[in-house]
Formats: structure tokens, sequence, C-alpha cells
């Protein structure tokens, strides 16, 4: 009987043992993430439009005045808000990515006297940035990027 006996070489074997010490580092991939939303959550203040794309019902009367000076964007008064987001992790698989100020959560749920301009969010276009870094990450994890060519991967024999 011909056969052939099929080997994977310690390239490969080298490999895994990397991709599988790698694959409980996540603290870099959640911390790519929180600032990818953080930026989110900016741009939605800045571009006054909530995730869903919704523009911010305008401003009724400008509010003190000394802050705003000439900024008639609805969230945009100091600067506060839309500078305040942060993130913070919670063990080694949960970030949480927010605002930490005592109003933020009035704006973006609205109440009786103030309009609902809802900022924390993922907007459509947001997810394929989303998808990128977790490609990028799951490339460095498995070595995808920095492996070698495959076919130093097998080693073939006639046996």
């Amino acid at each position: 009987m011909a056969k052939i006996q099929i080997k994977y070489s310690d390239s490969l074997a080298q490999l895994f043992r990397r991709s599988s010490d790698r694959l409980l580092e996540t603290r870099s991939l959640l911390e790519s993430i929180a600032k990818r939303l953080r930026y989110t959550f900016q741009k939605n203040i800045t571009e006054s439009a909530s995730p869903e794309g919704n523009a911010y019902a305008p401003l009724v009367k400008p509010i003190r005045k000394k802050v705003r000076k000439t900024e008639t964007r609805p969230l945009i008064d100091s600067g506060n808000l839309v500078n305040s987001f942060d993130y913070v992790f919670l063990g080694e698989k949960t970030v949480v990515v927010g605002d930490p100020t005592h109003y933020g959560i009035y704006h973006q749920t609205g109440t009786k006297h103030v309009p609902k301009r809802s900022f924390i969010g993922i907007r459509p276009t947001d997810q394929q940035d989303l998808d990128y870094i977790v490609g990028n990450w799951a490339g460095w994890v498995f070595g995808i990027y920095d492996a070698p060519e495959a076919n130093v991967f097998l080693e073939t024999k006639a046996i």
C-alpha cells in the first residue's frame, strides 16, 4: 500500500502556541473598541445627530449665555459633556464606555423639559469599523499577518 505521512511543522506548532496565548489577551481588543465608541459618541454630539441619524431638536433659546458664547449646536455648551466620555474595564472580558456627568442621562433619554438627544449608541456605519478592529485583532491572534508562508507548516514524506 502506498502512503503519505503529513506532519505539521514546528512553525505551525509555534503559531498554535502563540495564538492560544494571544487569545487570552483581550484587553487590547476591548480598549480599541472602547476608544472607537468614545469617538462615535463624541461625533454624535458634534454632528448633532442620534446614532440612528436623526437630527437633534434645535435649541429653543440659548441657556447660560456666558458659557455658550456663539455655540448654537445642542449639547455643546462648555464642552464638558462631549469631552467627558471615558471607559473602564470590569474584569478581563468587559469594558464600559460612557459619560460620567450627572446630566448626560437626561439628554440621552429626555425628560419633561429636556428633549431626547441620544448620543450613546452605534451608527450603522460604525459596525464596519468595529468589524475591522476585531478582524485585525483576530489576525494578530492567529498570526495571519506575520505568519510564514503556508508551505513551511506541513512536512510531507512518502512512506
